[in-house]
């Protein structure tokens, strides 16, 4: 798979070594930190850049009502309980 480098450079798109601490696993489907669960009217699920440019345009739009959810592997089979959890936004 060929991938685009340029989250490579971009700092939003770090972790802490705490992320990678034993105990940890990775995680396939990552909630928004952001959305408030009482005002999300729309869900979106993305993966890679894209993310980024989602929050960017979020946040110059003021929209507060949308929650953008992080799909880490696109080729996995995501079962229903990963989904439900994300559902809690949180």
């Amino acid at each position: 798979m060929a991938a685009p480098k340029i989250l490579l450079r971009l700092p939003a798109a770090t972790s802490s070594l705490l992320d990678m601490s034993p105990g940890t696993t990775f995680q396939p489907v990552l909630p928004d930190p952001a959305a408030d669960p009482s005002k999300v009217t729309k869900v979106v699920f993305v993966c890679g850049k894209h993310y980024y440019t989602l929050v960017k345009e979020r946040e110059t739009r003021g929209a507060n009502n949308v929650a953008i959810i992080r799909l880490e592997v696109r080729h996995q089979d995501y079962n229903n309980d990963q989904f439900t959890q994300s559902k809690n936004i949180t």
